[in-house]
């Protein structure tokens, strides 16, 4: 696989990154990656919904809504995944009551 298909496949982490964000930094998009796990579920949450995330406050909850609300920004996206850019989810799967349970395991 050749350099530039490899840069085809993101994890959502560094696509949500990437979308330079205002307040969404590393640890933010990785929250979000690994909470949510889909871009456009995240695109469609209320301030609210989002603020219920641990590590996700409001300035931070508003600056995403206000980023998705906007038609430019999702023409955007859109233009990158028709563009063949693969953004590959980072759900994690949690144990209870394992030996490496508070672990994170892709």
């Amino acid at each position: 696989m050749t350099s530039i298909d490899k840069s085809r496949h993101v994890p959502l982490s560094r696509f949500i990154l990437a979308l330079n964000i205002k307040f969404v930094g590393e640890g933010t998009a990785e929250i979000l990656a690994e909470e949510i796990g889909d871009l456009t579920a995240i695109a469609s949450m209320s301030a609210e919904e989002l603020q219920k995330i641990p590590g996700i406050g409001q300035k931070i909850a508003e600056s995403l809504v206000e980023y998705f609300s906007d038609q430019t920004h999702l023409q955007e996206i859109y233009e990158l995944i028709k563009a063949g850019v693969e953004i590959s989810s980072a759900k994690i799967k949690r144990i209870q009551g394992h030996l490496f349970e508070g672990k994170l395991l892709f």
